[in-house]
């Protein structure tokens, strides 16, 4: 199952970007440990449940707060200086459901699972690392000269 839920977070996430906001991931070209060891204040972090019985699957995207913003500016389509925090995380929010609803169609043919609401904030200390830790599964991309974090952990209640 990890490699299905793994594959499809990595395809979800190369389509999204690319197709949804014009941010193109592409391979991050330095050990994982280069980007796990940077601050995270002011990252922003995206995630979604899905619930299928007694488990709880998340979905985590963290970005940068330069990538939050211009993928702001790419959804309203305005410049990155005219967006406010609070639209950066409603289009993290938006773009955390859109990666979600595009591995839910490739995870759950039957429908079983149940996709729940986006949530973003910004991070306000710690390192990459750190906030990344909370995932069981997690990978890398490159936007641009910067990283970006996808992961995701299975839950039993």
């Amino acid at each position: 199952m990890e490699t299905n839920w793994s594959s499809a977070l990595k395809d979800s996430i190369s389509e999204v970007f690319s197709t949804s906001f014009f941010l193109v991931p592409e391979s991050y070209p330095d050990p994982p440990e280069t980007a796990h060891q940077m601050s995270a204040a002011g990252w922003f972090e995206g995630y979604l449940d899905f619930n299928r019985d007694a488990q709880t699957v998340r979905i985590w995207v963290w970005t940068p707060k330069r990538i939050a913003v211009e993928l702001a500016a790419n959804i309203f389509a305005c410049d990155p200086d005219e967006v406010d925090t609070e639209q950066v995380l409603d289009a993290f929010r938006e773009m955390i459901n859109m990666v979600s609803g595009n591995l839910l169609t490739v995870v759950d043919t039957e429908s079983a699972w149940k996709m729940g609401l986006p949530n973003a904030n910004v991070l306000a200390s710690g390192t990459v690392g750190q906030a990344v830790g909370a995932a069981e599964w997690d990978m890398l991309f490159d936007i641009e000269g910067s990283p970006i974090v996808a992961g995701w952990k299975m839950f039993t209640k």
